[in-house]
């Protein structure tokens, strides 16, 4: 289930938890449920995010280690 098909009130909560997915100390536990709606996995949600954010990571890292070595600093930065 996709957060657009949501209500505008679960829509309100879905966002207001995903706010604070970092800061969240328990991992694939967290499941929001609405009495009209059947249960919203946020931990696939959750997963998803990691990867592209992981993703977009590695990326810039590569790019920056890339203009690191095009302007002839020896030390390229690991971030």
């Amino acid at each position: 289930m996709g957060v657009e098909e949501l209500s505008a009130s679960d829509r309100e909560v879905v966002g207001v938890l995903l706010k604070f997915v970092d800061k969240l100390p328990t991992k694939g536990l967290v499941r929001v449920y609405n009495s009209v709606h059947p249960i919203i996995d946020i931990e696939g949600h959750m997963a998803q995010s990691t990867k592209k954010n992981l993703a977009l990571f590695q990326s810039l890292r590569k790019e920056m280690a890339a203009k690191a070595k095009a302007a002839g600093k020896a030390d390229v930065p690991n971030l």
